[in-house]
């Protein structure tokens, strides 16, 4: 199910001549909690330094992360500019959304991106 097929659902699929045997109210066949296909989250990229960015370590090993489905590192924290570490969610210099089917695969990989973070 998704929010389209419900909708549509709701203007379409009772019809007045249907016999109450046979009428299907998509609403009553939604679970009432979500169905999780995947396991997922959002890692905050943190900078642990104030100065001038020399390099950016570990971005491709990120990347090849199972888990890993996309990623960003904010421009301020380009080569050669000045930072400031990360004091809160507005200072933080990045994110990585992991998805994985295995929980644990991906858990796994956010311990992974926490242990470089620091590098």
């Amino acid at each position: 199910y998704d929010a389209l097929r419900l909708c549509l659902s709701a203007y379409l699929d009772e019809n007045e001549n249907d016999s109450d045997e046979t009428k299907v109210n998509l609403f009553e066949l939604v679970p009432d909690q979500p169905i999780l296909q995947n396991s997922g989250m959002i890692v905050n990229l943190a900078c642990y330094v104030d100065g001038v960015v020399e390099a950016i370590n570990h971005m491709e090993k990120i990347e090849n992360l199972e888990s890993t489905m996309s990623m960003q590192l904010y421009p301020a924290f380009a080569i050669g500019n000045t930072v400031s570490r990360t004091k809160d969610i507005r200072t933080d210099c990045g994110w990585v959304h992991l998805v994985h089917e295995d929980e644990e695969t991906m858990m796994k990989d956010y311990i992974e991106i926490l242990r470089l973070m620091p590098t």
